[in-house]
């Protein structure tokens, strides 16, 4: 969703026209807003954009949103002025950057790659024009869960299970790479996800992987980060065994948390 940024802003529109406060901005006056110099207007300019606006954007709109979510990502957008929260630095990019992800646009995978910040829902969205960049980014192993979104590319990947999209030749794809990750060390939230995405997609193989996680100790040390094997409060290794059981009970898991982007209902938008 997104949300206000600063709602206490009191600055000229763009183009020196005040246009906040008076209800929905056309596309024209959000794309002119995005690029302004100004930046009380490109966060009103967010404020005002519904979701389905976003969804159902003309070309141009969506254009200015993913340039100006990789403006605020590179720190190319003057924000002369602004204060950051100090207790959440740079929230307020977020909130660029699920607006350019309500678009859609295949061209905002670029973003999640460079940024981390993965939206599961969207890729799926998107369907068999992400998979590869998907399928890439989730069979690097060195991809990190917590800075660079590994999670987030299985994630994806269990989503478009869920929703059937791959055919014979991606499910192929999707379960060698599955099959990779669950031979190798991650996280413990990418490999729940791995488990999950495993058992979803029905493969023998995979799901007997599953199964001798719950069962054997260490196989299930031998796939999470080793970092995560120092002896603490938390049993890792038990936690996982935990989980793959539930999962292989059907229980858990966050398959149910699918939520599919209906489309643009109500026609296309300007530009």
């Amino acid at each position: 969703m997104i949300l206000a940024l600063l709602t206490g802003a009191s600055a000229s529109g763009a183009e020196g026209q005040d246009t906040r406060g008076r209800g929905r901005l056309s596309e024209g006056d959000v794309t002119r807003m995005l690029s302004s110099s100004n930046w009380r207007d490109r966060d009103e300019a967010l404020r005002r954009l519904p979701r389905t606006s976003a969804r159902c954007a003309g070309s141009a709109l969506r254009t200015a949103l993913i340039e100006a979510a990789w403006a605020e990502v590179r720190n190319q957008a003057p924000r002369e002025g602004f204060v950051d929260d100090q207790h959440e630095p740079g929230a307020y990019i977020m909130h660029y950057l699920w607006a350019a992800y309500d678009t859609r646009d295949p061209r905002t995978i670029s973003l999640m790659l460079e940024t981390g910040h993965v939206s599961p829902d969207a890729l799926a969205d998107m369907g068999l024009e992400a998979l590869p960049p998907v399928l890439r980014a989730a069979a690097d192993l060195d991809r990190d869960s917590y800075t660079e979104g590994a999670d987030g590319f299985v994630h994806a990947l269990l989503f478009m299970l869920v929703d059937g999209t791959p055919g014979p030749t991606e499910r192929e794809a999707i379960a060698s790479v599955l099959r990779k990750r669950l031979d190798g060390r991650q996280s413990y939230v990418a490999l729940t996800v791995t488990m999950e995405a495993a058992l979803v997609h029905g493969d023998p193989g995979l799901r007997r992987a599953v199964e001798r996680i719950a069962a054997d100790s260490s196989s299930a040390a031998q796939r999470l980060d080793e970092e995560l094997l120092v002896p603490g409060d938390l049993d890792m290794v038990a936690f996982t065994q935990a989980y793959a059981s539930e999962l292989l009970a059907g229980e858990g898991g966050i398959a149910r948390w699918r939520k599919s982007d209906p489309g643009c209902t109500v026609g296309g938008g300007e530009g």
